[in-house]
């Protein structure tokens, strides 16, 4: 009912719909991705970031929205880092930079600079992995970018992480009573 009363369109299918579906609905921890060049900054928290375990390799999906996603691809660096949910009400506020950039005088928060791309993050972050990007794929509303590992650095020990949830499982585990814990 859904497919066909907002999501049908020429060039999607049901069955694509289905497995976009099964990947945005399992819960997707959030991490900030941190980029800086000159006087342009910029810090965002993401979703869309896949790690392949045991390979130092990751994959990133980035909405053509972005503002920093030319200068992503142009430098072929990013950085990306685990951060702990407690400051939740902070990383969501930073969201709104998909589109802005920031100044690194507005920001809420001290901060540190990585090792080797010297990029701005929060002094709170667990950990942080500095990436350089070496393929990206057009895929209509977003951009995958391909990139292999070039520094970790762990900071503090591991706290528990902040995950989105698809809305429609959101409204299933309230109907039902139920909620995941906090992690």
């Amino acid at each position: 009912l859904l497919y066909y009363r907002y999501y049908k369109k020429p060039e999607q299918n049901f069955f694509k719909l289905k497995s976009y579906s099964a990947a945005y609905s399992y819960p997707r921890r959030v991490r900030l991705v941190s980029f800086k060049e000159g006087d342009w900054y910029n810090i965002f928290p993401m979703d869309l970031v896949g790690d392949i375990p045991d390979s130092r390799r990751y994959v990133f999906g980035l909405r053509h929205s972005n503002v920093t996603l030319d200068r992503i691809r142009e430098s072929k660096k990013i950085c990306v880092a685990e951060i702990p949910f407690e400051y939740k009400e902070i990383i969501y506020q930073l969201g709104k930079h998909h589109r802005a950039p920031l100044s690194l005088s507005n920001l809420p928060f001290p901060i540190i600079n990585t090792e080797t791309f010297g990029f701005p993050l929060p002094e709170w972050s667990n950990s942080y992995k500095e990436i350089g990007i070496n393929r990206s794929m057009n895929l209509g509303s977003h951009m995958l970018l391909w990139g292999e590992e070039v520094n970790e650095k762990y900071l503090h020990n591991p706290q528990g992480h902040l995950f989105h949830i698809h809305f429609l499982l959101y409204l299933h585990q309230q109907q039902r009573g139920m909620d995941y814990r906090l992690v």
